[in-house]
């Protein structure tokens, strides 16, 4: 499972999707004259584009969770700058094939009275392992299977005839597990804001631009929980950075993480 920051492939694929969008809000065709006091400022096209970036980083990510395709939304504001908002859970058992039902509905969310968590590796001994996981609380995790409840017996005696591998998790390193992945996200906000926050150059000089993610469903160690996660930086740093008078590391000291 894949929670380290974006691959080359995956920042790539971003940039070639929007590519044309950029181009379209740099370059617009000619408007009808009869419309054109309707059609929408330079800057408005820009956020459109930066929305598009953020979803697609969204939609590609192993970390968040998202219902939609289309859930970030851009405003303008005259003294601040640029605010990308959107509404996210952390991926983890019950994501993948039960997504909807997973973002709205929080389930599964901890370990109840159960106490522990069965996590068995796909990947076992003698390479893939054939698994059907149509049974009621099996859920995959990435490259994992993972069973909640009175089935773990039976899934033990399955991987052990299949040669697979698993282990058991109580409810702190399940939680360990998501800080994880919360971490590599926030990583994945930092680096969108850093590669395409210079799209923005409709906003005057001194303003900012900050990504707001409303976190639904933590379940981190400690009790720690976060609803709010927010990465902000100036356009002037942005335009700094894309032009190389940045480091990477330099941008990313500037770069503001608050957490709420």
């Amino acid at each position: 499972m894949r929670t380290n920051r974006p691959s080359t492939f995956t920042r790539r694929s971003i940039r070639l999707s929007i590519l044309g969008l950029l181009l379209g809000a740099i370059f617009p065709a000619s408007p009808d004259p009869a419309i054109a006091g309707d059609r929408p400022t330079k800057l408005e096209r820009q956020i459109g584009v930066m929305e598009k970036a953020i979803n697609t980083m969204l939609v590609d990510s192993p970390n968040f969770l998202v219902s939609g395709s289309d859930v970030t939304e851009g405003f303008e504001d005259d003294e601040y700058g640029a605010l990308f908002v959107f509404s996210a859970s952390l991926t983890g058992p019950g994501w993948d094939g039960h997504g909807l039902g997973a973002f709205f509905s929080g389930l599964p969310h901890g370990l109840g009275k159960e106490g522990k968590v069965i996590i068995r590796k796909i990947k076992g001994k003698g390479g893939e392992t054939e698994i059907d996981i149509d049974d009621e609380g099996v859920y995959i995790d990435g490259e994992d299977v993972i069973v909640l409840g009175k089935g773990d017996k039976k899934w033990k005696k399955l991987l052990k005839e299949k040669g697979g591998d698993f282990e058991v998790m109580d409810d702190k390193e399940l939680k360990e597990r998501q800080l994880k992945k919360y971490e590599s996200a926030k990583q994945e906000l930092i680096e969108v804001l850093m590669d395409y926050g210079e799209i923005l150059r409709g906003l005057p000089a001194g303003r900012s631009v900050k990504i707001m993610a409303r976190m639904r469903n933590m379940d981190l160690p400690e009790g720690k929980e976060v609803r709010k996660l927010t990465v902000r930086a100036t356009i002037d740093d942005l335009r700094s950075y894309g032009d190389g008078r940045l480091s990477e590391e330099q941008m990313r000291s500037r770069i503001e993480i608050k957490e709420s």
